[in-house]
Parts: structure tokens; sequence; C-alpha cells
């Protein structure tokens, strides 16, 4: 698959930056986290050349392009390890 988008290294910076300003954990709480980023996007913080890929990605999903391929993009500084319970025995 092509990429759709490379983020520079100064641009994926950039967006870490804006993003690192919620304190809010996914894995924790998922409602004050998802509000945390709702204010990040409608405020002016986002540098532009976010806000012009997110506008183009959201209207080819408008028109039935379902996949977006970004590469160097943004990724949690610390990921935690989650415990997966197995619900069903390994046969």
């Amino acid at each position: 698959m092509t990429p759709f988008y490379v983020f520079s290294d100064v641009e994926r910076d950039a967006l870490r930056s804006v993003f690192a300003e919620n304190r809010q954990s996914p894995y924790q709480n998922y409602g004050d986290f998802s509000a945390s980023i709702e204010n990040i996007a409608s405020s002016n913080r986002l540098p532009a050349f976010f806000r012009d890929l997110y506008e183009s990605i959201h209207l080819d999903r408008r028109n039935g392009k379902l996949a977006h391929l970004l590469l160097n993009s943004t990724v949690d500084e610390n990921i935690p390890t989650l415990e997966h319970e197995t619900r069903y025995p390994i046969r």
C-alpha cells in the first residue's frame, strides 16, 4: 500500500508536543481522554498541515476510501502493557 502521508520528524514532534498537553489516559478514563482531545482539536493549537491532512482524509472517507497509511506518525512515549485475560481455554 502506498503511504497517503509521511510525517517529517519536525511535523511528528510538533504533533507530539500538542497532544502531550493531554494528561488523561485512554487506558484509565477514556471519557476524559476523549474530551481533552476534542478540546485540543477545537482549538488553534493543531498545526495547519495537520488540519489540512485531516480534511483530505475526511473527504476521502466520505467518498468511500476507508484506509489511509500514515508513516512516521506520533505514538505515546510510554505504551503500557495491557494484561489480556484468556476467556477460553487454549486447545
